[in-house]
């Protein structure tokens, strides 16, 4: 006599990968348009500061906060691929590591030539 798998088991593991893959399916769906929308070119101009520490000190600033749009506007619309990545997890590491080691040396110096 042969064993019969449990269909009662086997939907229910069916449908328990079936959400769990469309709700990463989802939420890669709504990084790709958060991407798509910090890509996309708008009214919002690159910002400009005084001086550069004082830029630098707002991208640490955001950075450390994680805000996604003043980081946007301070690397301009050409550096969205700096800030937003299909990874939002990483992203965030990334800008969490970045501002904690600014924070503890950040040296702006002048060019010469410049």
């Amino acid at each position: 006599m042969k064993a019969q798998p449990n269909n009662s088991l086997v939907s229910k593991s069916f449908l328990i990968a079936l959400t769990f893959f469309g709700a990463l399916g989802i939420a890669g769906d709504i990084f790709a348009q958060a991407k798509a929308n910090a890509t996309a070119p708008g009214p919002v101009k690159q910002k400009t500061f005084p001086t550069s520490q004082a830029a630098a000190d707002a991208l640490i600033q955001a950075a450390a906060k994680f805000d996604v749009s003043e980081l946007l506007a301070i690397v301009g619309p050409n550096g969205a691929d700096l800030v937003v990545t299909k990874d939002h997890v990483q992203d965030k590491e990334r800008a969490a590591t970045f501002s904690a080691k600014a924070l503890e040396k950040t040296s702006v110096t002048k060019d010469p030539k410049n």
